[in-house]
């Protein structure tokens, strides 16, 4: 469930969840996306279910909801089913802040809460369970630590906080515990996304270069 809290009566939050195609965040569609909000002009009564907590939630069947207050199920939309090494993007916007339609005076931002249930968490008995990426922060070298259950080759991309790729790396590993050395020298400082692929298995490691 994602749920997103609201610091002020009458804010009003509006999200799109995206799934991430490919290594940047350009390919993507949105998977959920809701605009509900008040009627504006109308009675605050039928208002009042689309307004403050929002996000996904179990039972809720709708997947997206247009502006104002038809939606039966009010602020939530339906749950979504992730799996792993799929990467999410999550945009998310306090109507009532940025179209100034709320009192002065008021606390600005909101507080996103992501929990997870049993029936949602992603399994990691996968490939990549025993990935580690370390130092991090990181100066001139990251090691990538993997124990590997067969023969199987390892690529790894990196790109940084524009989404463009800075390096790219391929290892062969045979079965057993391995560290692979990948250089960071020459990085800028700043964020980087370090994506490994095992197997078709996909993981993200976001890595502060100093």
């Amino acid at each position: 469930m994602i749920n997103g809290r609201i610091p002020n009566v009458g804010d009003d939050l509006d999200f799109i969840l995206y799934k991430v195609e490919g290594d940047d965040c350009q390919s993507r569609t949105a998977i959920r996306c809701t605009a509900a909000g008040p009627n504006i002009g109308g009675a605050t009564a039928f208002s009042t279910p689309c307004m403050g907590a929002t996000g996904l939630k179990a039972n809720v069947e709708t997947n997206a909801a247009a502006s104002g207050c038809d939606n039966a199920d009010g602020n939530y939309l339906s749950p979504v089913t992730v799996q792993a090494g799929e990467t999410y993007l999550l945009w998310v916007n306090n109507y009532a802040l940025s179209s100034g339609n709320r009192s002065s005076g008021q606390a600005d931002g909101f507080t996103l809460l992501l929990d997870f249930d049993q029936a949602a968490l992603v399994s990691e008995a996968d490939i990549l369970s025993s990935l580690r990426v370390f130092p991090n922060p990181a100066t001139d070298w990251l090691q990538l630590e993997l124990q590997l259950p067969a023969a199987t080759p390892m690529e790894v991309i990196v790109q940084n906080a524009l989404g463009q790729q800075i390096t790219t790396a391929r290892y062969d590993g045979t079965a057993g515990k391995h560290t692979y050395p990948l250089s960071t020298e020459k990085w800028l400082p700043g964020l980087y996304w370090v994506t490994v692929v095992v197997d078709g298995v996909r993981r993200v490691v976001v890595v502060e270069k100093l």
